[in-house]
Parts: C-alpha cells; sequence; structure tokens
C-alpha cells in the first residue's frame, strides 16, 4: 500500500487578529512541503466552524465557508455548531463549501430538513482509495434543535459504514467525528476496521505516537480556533502524527488576511453602535472576575438566568470568570464591540438537572484554586453560598449556606434544581474541571437564539437602544473564614 499524508484540524470560531491568516499560511506550506514526498495531500475538518463566535452571530456564520475553502478542505463532518442558526441557514452554509460533508448516524436529517450532507465519501488518492463516514454522539446531536430526534448509535453505524466501505473497495477508512472523548475511544474499541478516528468538539490535542494500520482506530484530535493542526503519515503500514502550533507573530496569507478584513469593515458600523449605559463602573479586570464575586458577573448571570426562564423552568445560572476577557473597567456608554470584548466566548447554554450533591460539588469546584485567579471560579444567578478559602479544595463550600431559587430557600439533597450554564463548562468538565457537571441530566440544548439572547446580548444587539444598567454586588458569593474545631 503506498505511503500518504493527511493534515487535519477541527472546532475554529474566530478569524480575526490574523490568527486565521497564520494558520492558511502555515498549513499551505506544510502541505506544499508534504506533497514532495507523498503527493496529493488532503485536508480534514472535524466540525464547529459556523457558529460560537462574535463575527459569527452578526453575520449567521456567512464568513465561514469562504474561510473552510481558503484553507483548502477536502472533506469535512459537521459539529452542532453547523446548526446554530437553524437547518435553513445551516443548508445554505453548506452549499457554500466547497467540499462535501459527511454525517453517517443522523438517520433522515438531510432529507427532511433537505441539508447537503452524505453519509459517506470515497476518494482516490495517488492510487489509493479512502472511505470517509462522519458521526456525532448524543451529547453533540442534542446540542442543536431537532438532533436528538435523528441520532442513532454511533457504534451500530460505524460498524455498517466500514462493511458499505470496505464493499466499495476503501483500502484505508477513516471516521471523523464530533464526539466526547469517551464516544471516540468507545467506537475505536467497539468497531473493527476503522483506521483512523480524526475527531473534533473536546478542544484538546490528542497526538498519535506510533501504531500498526488495522490494528483498534487510533484517535486524535487536534485543538482548536485554529491554533494549529496535526500532520499524519503512514508509512510502512504505520501512522504517525504531529501538532504543528501556529506562530502568534508568523508570516500571514495575504489572501486570508484581506478576507479577515473585507469580514470586519462589513460589521463594524455593527460593532460600534451604543448598546449600553452603565451608570456604575463595571469591573471586568482579570484579578476580580476570577477571584470574587463582580457586579459584571452578576450583570452576566442575570441575564442569563431571565432569558432562559422565559423559556423554560430554570432555578439558578452560573458561568464561570474565564470567559469574560476585557481585563479592564468600563464606565458610560458601551458599543457593541466592546460588550463583546467583555464576553469574550458567545457559545451555547445548557440547562441541566442537578443534584444538591452535583450543585455542591460544582460551587465547591468554583472556589478550589484560590487564592489563585483561575477561570472556574463562578459567578451565579438565582443562588447564594458562603466559602472558606483556608480550608482543603473540595470541603471549602458551607453547604448549609446554600440558597437556590427566587425564594433563596435551603438546598436540599432530596431536590433536583435546573440549572443554565455554558455548554462549554458541561461538556467534558471543559477544561476547568467541572466533572459534577458532566454528570448532570441534560433538559435542554441551547439554540443560538438563546445564546443571543442570554450572553449579555439580550435585547441589546439586535434592538436599535440603548440599554441602562447598574449592576451591584448583593453578597450572593460571600468569602466567610470559619474556626476550625
Amino acid at each position: 500500500m503506498r505511503d500518504l499524508a493527511l493534515l487535519h484540524f477541527n472546532d475554529v470560531y474566530n478569524i480575526q487578529d490574523g490568527k486565521f491568516a497564520r494558520f492558511v499560511k502555515e498549513l499551505r506550506d506544510e502541505q506544499e512541503s508534504m506533497k514532495a514526498t507523498f503527493g496529493q495531500v488532503l485536508v480534514l475538518f472535524s466540525g464547529d466552524a459556523f457558529g460560537g463566535s462574535t463575527w459569527s452571530t452578526l453575520k449567521a456564520g456567512g464568513q465561514m465557508p469562504e474561510a473552510l475553502n481558503m484553507a483548502g478542505v477536502n472533506v469535512a463532518c459537521p459539529g452542532n455548531h453547523e446548526f446554530d442558526f437553524g437547518f435553513s441557514e445551516g443548508g445554505r452554509l453548506f452549499e457554500a463549501c466547497s467540499f462535501p460533508w459527511v454525517v453517517s448516524n443522523l438517520g433522515n436529517l438531510a432529507r427532511d430538513k433537505q441539508l447537503p450532507l452524505r453519509s459517506h465519501v470515497l476518494q482516490d488518492v495517488e492510487g489509493l482509495r479512502i472511505g470517509f463516514f462522519g458521526l456525532m454522539d448524543r451529547n453533540a446531536a442534542q446540542l442543536f434543535e431537532g438532533g436528538d430526534q435523528y441520532f442513532q448509535d454511533f457504534v451500530d453505524t460505524g460498524k455498517d459504514m466500514v462493511k458499505i466501505l470496505r464493499e466499495l473497495g476503501a483500502e484505508i477508512v477513516i471516521a471523523l467525528t464530533h464526539m466526547d472523548m469517551i464516544s471516540d475511544e468507545r467506537l475505536s474499541e467497539e468497531v473493527q476496521g476503522i483506521d483512523l478516528i480524526l475527531g473534533g468538539h473536546d478542544h484538546m490535542i490528542c497526538p498519535i505516537v506510533g501504531s500498526s494500520i488495522r490494528g483498534p482506530g487510533e484517535v486524535l484530535k487536534s485543538g482548536s480556533d485554529f491554533e494549529g493542526f496535526s500532520k499524519l503519515t503512514y508509512v510502512s503500514g504505520r501512522w504517525r502524527s504531529e501538532f504543528h502550533r501556529v506562530s502568534k507573530s508568523g508570516e500571514q496569507d495575504q489572501a486570508a488576511a484581506r478576507f479577515e478584513s473585507e469580514v470586519y469593515q462589513s460589521i463594524r458600523p455593527q460593532l460600534q453602535r451604543r448598546v449600553l449605559q452603565s451608570d456604575v463602573v463595571l469591573d471586568c479586570r482579570e484579578a476580580t472576575v476570577r477571584s470574587r464575586e463582580s457586579n459584571v458577573g452578576n450583570f452576566i448571570a442575570d441575564s442569563i438566568l431571565q432569558s432562559c426562564r422565559s423559556k423554560v423552568r430554570c432555578d439558578a445560572a452560573f458561568i464561570n470568570g474565564g470567559m469574560m476577557r476585557g481585563n479592564r473597567t468600563y464606565t458610560g456608554v458601551l458599543t457593541q464591540e466592546d460588550v463583546l470584548g467583555m464576553v469574550a466566548y458567545q457559545d451555547s447554554l445548557c440547562v441541566l438537572d442537578m443534584s444538591g450533591e452535583e450543585l455542591l460539588e460544582t460551587l465547591d469546584h468554583s472556589v478550589s484554586q484560590l487564592p489563585a485567579r483561575k477561570g472556574c471560579f463562578l459567578h451565579v444567578s438565582g443562588l447564594r453560598f458562603e466559602f472558606d478559602p483556608s480550608r482543603d479544595p473540595g470541603a471549602r463550600v458551607d453547604k448549609g449556606s446554600i440558597r437556590i431559587g427566587d425564594d433563596l430557600r435551603p438546598m436540599s439533597d432530596d431536590e433536583v434544581y435546573r440549572c443554565v450554564t455554558r455548554e462549554w463548562l458541561r461538556s467534558s468538565g471543559g477544561m476547568d474541571g467541572f466533572k459534577g457537571l458532566g454528570r448532570a441530566k441534560v433538559v435542554a440544548a441551547a439554540t443560538q437564539t438563546l445564546m443571543q439572547e442570554g450572553l449579555v446580548l439580550p435585547s441589546l444587539l439586535i434592538k436599535d437602544e440603548v440599554y441602562r444598567i447598574s449592576p451591584s454586588i448583593d453578597g450572593r458569593c460571600q468569602e466567610r473564614r470559619r474556626s476550625r474545631l
């Protein structure tokens, strides 16, 4: 069998600040270098591009198909953010791409919603026939409206796809997936005949050190947000990979740089629109939002809870300080660009049913790193609690101090509480380690509309008016040191 080289990336959202232009330059340079040895080098993508960023919020994802085209993608599987703006808009975005999208376990979704999605693709590369299919797990599928009802077990589908592709003459079978790592590992263990599993969704870098082909499928993930890409080679029956991290100050691809500038100019009037009038100083400094209650954190959490309650019953909301980036104070009139800079991550929300134990564990983890200023510190709404940072991590929150809901009733081990938070925190605990959230039952996955209305963007970004605010610190998250007995 011939030697082969591939390039892979996943989960990309923000094309600004030159990082996309540097990514394209370095990806193309690497592709040209590898061609000398391997001939044609395919570029593969494992989902999440159309939503999840401030620019996509303003352009309904319209800039991202061209970004993927410029990156030279050959085959892709969709992620949950591909459906952030509904099936009709998603279909238009898929159509604007110059490559096929494959997903195999969403039943009749493509037919019912008239989406240009395929169950599998075969490509001949330098005389080698490669078969591709795509998968989502249930966690990803339930993050867009209607996804859960079309979901089919990815293991059963994987077995079917391997059989179909081998019968069609595929010498190598590659699964492009948008799943949690635990799902990718299950796929690898339970489905024979997959040569590579190239995944997304987790935003982690997971390289292949080296393994024999035709064994259990190797799992690889390639970070997120144009931070880099994976280089894979198949030589003498063995796969190897290396993660290439894109330079933060390297040369940019000129066409990609011009494209970024054109997109920015198209949304500049929206970004400069006045949306907030704050009568108090909004403290978004990192030292504050990562260590203690803040007025801006209270405002964001309250906005999320208020918006969520207009759609489903919710007791409380919480978001982590790491999502707030501005690292400055704001006062007076704020533009839309100020607000979007303050709330760095416009990702989806999810609604969870949590036990008292899961809620206590979540709040305890929030304050577990103090006095270090970490992104896991939570800002809450519909909740009050006290903590002692001098106690051991995991035992810092006074369980008896936790109050929840409009009536701030004492938390009970016997009740189930409905809470809204960022999907990023729930999915595999996020990078901030909230393992308890991963065990909670998902009641509702957020739609893009909920995201727009909930993350400080309430009607702010869609109404021609200035919203006046004066948020305060009210003691909902109090440090209280207690003597040790």
